[in-house]
């Protein structure tokens, strides 16, 4: 059995394209693995379940791999894991709201 232990470093965490680009890698491979985030657990072929985790930026993930290609999936996933899930450095986009309604404001000023 190998194990990853990785921190979300991106700012949304682990959101929907994430997740398939992990799923996809597992299934790729014969081994078992299982991603755990604060208690919750998901099969790493599993898209919904990855997304279910609700892994958040900062949350940390236990990846284990188990099975005759063990190795190979554990390193893949990493490779994955630092590529897609690398923060980008993309210049903010600024928007400008006129006649918004109190839960549109709280829902927008979350995301800066």
């Amino acid at each position: 059995m190998k194990k990853l232990r990785f921190t979300v470093n991106n700012p949304l965490g682990i959101h929907a394209r994430p997740a398939a680009k992990i799923a996809q890698c597992c299934v790729d491979f014969k081994s078992a693995v299982t991603i755990e985030c604060d208690g919750r657990k998901a099969s790493g072929d599993n898209v919904l379940g990855i997304m279910a985790l609700k892994a958040l930026p900062g949350s940390l993930l236990e990846i284990t791999a188990e099975g005759e290609d063990e190795e190979a999936a554990i390193a893949a996933i990493e490779r994955v894991l630092n590529e897609k899930m690398a923060p980008k450095n993309r210049p903010a986009l600024k928007m400008a709201f006129f006649g918004t309604k109190n839960y549109d404001r709280l829902f927008f000023s979350e995301l800066t």
